[in-house]
């Protein structure tokens, strides 16, 4: 039976809107490392102005599609969706639950944070990708009365609820930073209620670096892509995590492309063709003789 495959990666990129030494040579070297994997989907977080979008995209032939929301200043919730397929749709969905003004969130809620819902035919399939960004936990504590978990289940929650809205025929990928760890409550709580499969379940690997000012504890796997698909296709996944190195950057110097780690996926699975609505008309030629 012929088989379809999707490939794809999620990539937080530090883009943030704020000024940072070597910020437009490292995005620069991101978005060549990013066109050199020849994946079919890329879902980037934290693409925080619209001028470093052309940093990573390099150019059209690299990827002809190109999925964000507009938004003030920069791609609505940082989220940005590179692609060589054709878009079907693409649509943002903001999350209500942004944490209060007053807190560390404040600088996250005017960023409008949400989810880019993308929707592709492959061979048949319908796959729709949903690249999330979930609000940070500053405090690296996902406890269940943790102020910042709240928020994040909050967040996962609404998350779940779209989900749900696509047909069960459908496949499904769910990529992000979603700032929680693999193997938590509330990464647990996510996939049972979604029904969604972790390629990388069991690894605890940690996919973030932190940075001054944050507790080591937080160096956990937080980068996740998460799927659902109908079983009689059969579908198997792939994945590993990329961008663990340093880089040639400028100047003779090197340094990691970004403070997270990407995940990448292979998908594969089985090409069904679609059942007609009407069956064809017997062939009169074949057709029994009807008794006189």
């Amino acid at each position: 039976m012929p088989v379809a495959q999707l490939t794809m990666l999620t990539m937080n990129c530090l883009g943030l809107p704020v000024p940072m030494p070597g910020l437009r040579t490292r995005l620069r070297a991101l978005g060549v490392a990013l066109a050199g994997t020849g994946v079919d989907v890329a879902c980037l977080q934290e693409v925080g102005q619209w001028r470093h979008l052309a940093l990573l995209r390099q150019d059209e032939t690299i990827w002809p599609g190109t999925a964000a929301q507009i938004y003030p200043y920069a791609p609505k919730g940082g989220l940005v969706t590179l692609t060589r397929l054709a878009i079907l749709d693409a649509h943002y969905l903001a999350f209500h639950e942004r944490g209060r003004a007053a807190s560390l969130h404040a600088t996250e809620r005017y960023q409008g944070k949400g989810c880019l819902r993308t929707t592709f035919d492959i061979e048949g399939a319908t796959v729709v990708v949903f690249n999330t960004h979930l609000s940070a936990n500053y405090t690296a504590s996902w406890s269940y009365t943790n102020t910042y978990a709240k928020v994040e289940r909050a967040q996962l929650r609404e998350l779940a609820e779209a989900i749900a809205t696509i047909p069960r025929d459908t496949i499904v990928v769910v990529a992000g930073d979603f700032n929680v760890p693999r193997g938590s409550w509330l990464y647990d709580e996510f996939v049972a209620v979604t029904g969604v499969v972790d390629p990388l379940a069991g690894s605890t690997e940690p996919t973030y670096r932190p940075m001054i000012g944050m507790p080591a504890r937080a160096a956990q796997a937080l980068d996740h892509i998460l799927v659902r698909a109908p079983r009689r296709l059969g579908l198997q996944a792939e994945a590993e995590l990329c961008f663990r190195r340093p880089v040639p950057l400028a100047r003779g110097a090197t340094g990691y492309l970004s403070d997270h780690l990407g995940v990448r996926i292979a998908l594969r699975w089985q090409i069904i063709p679609p059942i007609p609505d009407v069956l064809p008309a017997p062939n009169e030629a074949e057709a029994p003789a009807v008794p006189a």
